[in-house]
């Protein structure tokens, strides 16, 4: 799963009685990976984004969003006629 901190999730994890399995571990260009485990023994892999590919990716939504409005309201308009 997607995080803001990977390190700040395995402490947090490690404080409610999980366990870090396999510590943070960074992926140069990419963003950081670590695998935890719940206090029930469930291990779960969690994900941080390197900061430049988070910033596209928030552009690149945005994008999205604003091309979508534009189609809406055009088929909107278009069902009126």
């Amino acid at each position: 799963m997607q995080v803001a901190s990977v390190q700040k999730t395995a402490d947090q994890a490690a404080a409610a009685g999980g366990r870090v399995l396999a510590p943070l571990t960074p992926l140069p260009g990419m963003g950081a990976i670590a695998v935890l485990m719940d206090p029930t023994g469930a291990a779960f892999g969690v994900w941080e984004m390197a900061r430049s590919r988070a910033r596209r990716a928030s552009r690149q939504e945005g994008r999205k969003k604003a091309t979508k409005k534009p189609a809406k309201k055009a088929a909107k308009k278009a069902k009126r006629r």
